[in-house]
């Protein structure tokens, strides 16, 4: 177990040497190495956190390696967050949960700055041939230009003003800044959010489709949390919006002003650019700022993928929890609430419940499967008329999602 613990202790801050040009050192020893293509893979499906450090005993992901200098860290790459981490996390050490939820978050970090740094190569290139480019490296330029958000549409042309601009948001995002704000946004990954949308950043999302919180601040208007397929989305995600959204626009310039200078671009300096992010403000800057000192989150900027299997890490599937039961009396009239209250007990899920009635039944329906204990056909009903139901000769019993409300903050 304590192989697996890296990350933490005995770890001292590493500061390299600085940049000749707008991109760092490792960008430019990265342009002389040819983009990495999956040639071997394998699934590994875990059940436990013995599971997890197991595995990462086999593949030899520890601290001494770490210690001895080797920065090179496996393509280990979660599909999705349980929602047992929420409670197996309470049953390990507070070390232990952290160090897990580094070493399976760095991977995915890692690979989404390699996907931007590819892009970014590509960017520069064209810049130095720019105007005089093939029609296919035009219509790349503008679909880069939507993507980072400079044009509304993917087939305005890129001028030279418009290409400056998007090499200053086409860039990576320090390791150590994502680890520590993946830790301070998600609660190591055991907040509601996390483990029902792989939601790490706690990004808004005013779609329709987000995750709305409990108490959900009306002035604010519809908005929720984003969910997103996998950790790696939300990663994705995270890095485009601190690479587009105007509220970032100081990290940006604070980015490209050191790489200029030919000075490291480290989270811990990129960091004092963020109070925007939350309504913490500066105090939350030093939150991050203290998560990444003391646990020597700094060396992680100099980390990269090794060329070897890549390894999907998936969780078996949560187990199905036991059906919980209300008895309403008969002729009572259940309301919205009580239904809602007897599928979810208050806590979001993900499963929306349905009533439906049949001559004097009364049942409850979650994703269209019947949860009463009669073989009656459900037809289901608008949400807007639950109120219609009548009469109930029968037990409700639905099924109740567990989860936990809040992210459980540790000590940092």
């Amino acid at each position: 177990m304590k192989r697996s613990i890296w990350l933490l202790t005995g770890i001292v801050l590493l500061f390299l040497g600085g940049c000749s040009r707008e991109e760092s050192k490792e960008t430019e020893k990265s342009t002389k190495k040819a983009p990495y293509v999956m040639t071997e893979s394998r699934t590994v499906k875990t059940k436990s956190t013995s599971d997890i450090t197991s595995l990462f005993n086999d593949i030899n992901y520890s601290m001494t390696r770490w210690q001895n200098g080797d920065r090179e860290i496996p393509r280990l790459y979660l599909t999705d967050i349980s929602s047992r981490w929420g409670t197996q996390s309470q049953r390990i050490s507070v070390k232990v949960k952290k160090a897990i939820f580094f070493q399976m978050v760095l991977p995915l970090i890692l690979r989404s700055n390699e996907l931007i740094l590819l892009d970014r190569e590509r960017l520069l290139a064209l810049s130095k041939k720019f105007p005089a480019l093939e029609t296919a490296d035009k219509k790349w330029l503008q679909q880069m230009a939507k993507r980072y958000k400079l044009s509304k549409k993917h087939d305005v042309p890129v001028d030279r003003k418009k290409l400056d601009k998007l090499l200053l948001r086409m860039n990576t995002i320090p390791p150590s800044l994502a680890l520590a704000q993946a830790a301070e946004e998600s609660g190591w990954g055991t907040s509601r959010f996390a483990m029902l949308g792989n939601s790490l950043f706690g990004q808004w999302d005013f779609s329709g489709n987000a995750m709305v919180p409990q108490q959900q601040r009306k002035e604010l208007g519809n908005y929720g949390l984003a969910r997103f397929k996998t950790p790696l989305d939300a990663v994705k995600s995270y890095m485009l919006n601190l690479n587009t959204h105007r509220a970032y626009k100081k990290l940006r310039i604070k980015r490209a002003e050191l790489a200029k200078r030919g000075e490291k671009i480290t989270g811990y300096v990129l960091a004092e650019t963020l109070d925007k992010y939350s309504e913490r403000r500066y105090a939350y800057v030093e939150s991050l700022r203290h998560m990444m000192t003391y646990n020597h989150l700094g060396v992680a900027d100099d980390a990269y993928l090794w060329d070897k299997e890549t390894i999907f890490l998936t969780p078996f599937p949560d187990p199905k929890p036991k059906p919980k039961t209300l008895k309403v009396a008969k002729r009572d009239v259940p309301s919205r609430d009580v239904v809602m209250s007897a599928v979810s007990e208050g806590n979001q899920t993900k499963s929306t419940p349905t009533v439906a009635v049949e001559g004097n039944e009364t049942m409850v329906a979650v994703d269209g499967q019947e949860q009463t204990e009669k073989n009656i056909t459900i037809t289901q009903l608008p949400e807007s008329n639950l109120s219609t139901v009548e009469r109930v000769d029968t037990l409700l019993t639905v099924e109740s999602n567990s989860t936990t409300d809040d992210a459980n903050s540790s000590s940092k």
